[in-house]
């Protein structure tokens, strides 16, 4: 809506107008400046997303770099994509394995998320703190277990 729309609309209303001023002043200016807040937010919004994919990409860096484990599920990965694209799979079966096996990713971040913190608190043995570490180990363990519960199903699909 333009700011000569807008101020038309109040206007029109001349109690409303003649009554409150300051409300009529206040939403011409808000409509004047409407379009220029429209792109601040969206200039906003993207500068956001470009920051977390940034942040993102440093964590899995990370991860990459200090936890041989990742480098060992990207292999399994690779070996089950290409499983899934040679395999005659349907749309569904191939995304749900591929999304099975980027979970798998996801969730090895989150456990070295987890020792990182755990470590920072203390280097010390703790109960507590092996219990965390333990408890992350098995979210990838669990992950990786429904990925092949998904790979039994397609290929008995498959067979059967």
């Amino acid at each position: 809506m333009s700011a000569k729309t807008l101020f038309r609309r109040v206007t029109e209303k001349s109690d409303v107008a003649h009554s409150m001023p300051q409300y009529c002043n206040q939403t011409v200016m808000i409509g004047q400046q409407s379009e220029l807040l429209g792109t601040n937010m969206l200039r906003e919004q993207l500068h956001r997303v470009r920051m977390r994919a940034i942040w993102s990409w440093q964590g899995f860096s990370h991860v990459w770099q200090t936890e041989g484990s990742l480098s060992q599920w990207i292999i399994a990965n690779a070996a089950s994509a290409l499983l899934a694209f040679v395999l005659p799979l349907s749309g569904a079966e191939r995304g749900m394995i591929l999304m099975g096996g980027i979970m798998i990713l996801a969730a090895e971040c989150m456990n070295t998320a987890i020792e990182r913190v755990v470590d920072d608190i203390s280097e010390e043995k703790r109960d507590r703190a092996r219990q965390a570490k333990d408890a992350g180990s098995a979210g990838v363990a669990v992950t990786a277990v429904a990925v092949g519960v998904a790979w039994v199903c397609v290929i008995g699909g498959l067979i059967f």
